[in-house]
C-alpha cells in the first residue's frame, strides 16, 4: 500500500545561534506497510517519529528518497485524500461553538456520496457515541468525546490510511485501553489501514500487527509485533522491553 524507500530529511535548526544549519533528522529510512495492517511506529523523543509521519502524510518532503503510493512513485502525497492524520493536539481544533453533527455533516458532505445521516448513524455506531452526542456543542465534549469526534471526522472523509500521533498522552490506564479498542474496531470494521506514533512501547505492543522501532533517526529493528517483542534483535528495543512497567497491567482488561 505505501513504501517508503531511502528516506532522508533535514531541517533548519531552531536554534538563534544556529539556525543557518540544517541537522539531519531522518537517516535511509526504508519502510513497507500493507494494506489492512495496524502498524506501530516507536521510539524516544527527539527519534523522528514525528516527523516520520509527517513525510507519511505528505505535510513534509524528504530531501531524498522515493514514496511508493499504490503503486506508484508521488512527488505530492499531501494531495491523496484517502490519508488522513490524527496529531496530538487536533482535538483542540473542534470548534467549541459548532454542534458535532455540524462538524460531521460538513466532511461528508464535502468528501463522501455516502447519505449524510446514515453515514454519521454508521460512524457513531462503530465509535460507540449515541446519537444524543449529535446536539452537543463542542465546547460542552469531554476529552474523550473531542478525540472520537476528532477521528470521526478523519474518517468521515473515507480514508485507506489513518496516521495518528502520539494518541495515548495523558491518559489513564481505562482510557487508553478503550482507544487501544476503539483502533482495533476502526481497522476490522473499516478495513482502514493505521499507523500509530507513540513513545509507549508498552501500549502499541498490544494492539499493532507490526513495530518498528526508531532510534536518533534510524529504523534499528523492525517485523511483526509478537516476533519483536519476544526476540529483540537490538540493543535498544532490549532496554525499551525491560523499562516496561509491568505493574500497569492491559493483560486484566479484555482485547
Amino acid at each position: 500500500m505505501l513504501k517508503l524507500d531511502d528516506i532522508n530529511y533535514s531541517a533548519h535548526s531552531d536554534s538563534l545561534i544556529t539556525k543557518d544549519e540544517t541537522k539531519q533528522i531522518l537517516f535511509e529510512i526504508s519502510l513497507e506497510v500493507n494494506g489492512g495492517e495496524i502498524v506501530g511506529i516507536v521510539g524516544e523523543s527527539g527519534s523522528g517519529k514525528t516527523t516520520l509521519a509527517k513525510i507519511l502524510s505528505g505535510i513534509l518532503k524528504p530531501d531524498s528518497g522515493k514514496i511508493i503510493y499504490r503503486r506508484k512513485v508521488t512527488e505530492n502525497i499531501s494531495t491523496e485524500l484517502s490519508i488522513q492524520i490524527l496529531f496530538q493536539n487536533s482535538i483542540e481544533l473542534i470548534n467549541p461553538f459548532r454542534k458535532v453533527e455540524d462538524v460531521l455533516a460538513e466532511v461528508i458532505k464535502k468528501y463522501s456520496s455516502e447519505n449524510t445521516n446514515d453515514k454519521i448513524e454508521k460512524m457513531l455506531k462503530m465509535v460507540g457515541l449515541p446519537r444524543s452526542i449529535l446536539s452537543k456543542f463542542g465546547s460542552n465534549l469531554s476529552g474523550g468525546e473531542r478525540q472520537r469526534i476528532a477521528l470521526l471526522r478523519l474518517l468521515a472523509a473515507d480514508p485507506s490510511l489513518l496516521i495518528i500521533d502520539e494518541p495515548f498522552s495523558a491518559q489513564d490506564i481505562e482510557s487508553q485501553l478503550n482507544l487501544m479498542k476503539l483502533l482495533k474496531r476502526i481497522n476490522e470494521v473499516s478495513n482502514v489501514t493505521i499507523i500509530c506514533v507513540s513513545h509507549d512501547l508498552q501500549i502499541i505492543s498490544k494492539f499493532t500487527d507490526k513495530l518498528v522501532v526508531l532510534k536518533s533517526g534510524r529504523i534499528i529493528e523492525e517485523g511483526p509485533t509478537t516476533q519483536v517483542m519476544t526476540y529483540p534483535q537490538h540493543d535498544y528495543t532490549k532496554f525499551m522491553i525491560n523499562s516496561m512497567n509491568y505493574n500497569l497491567s492491559y493483560d486484566d482488561f479484555n482485547m
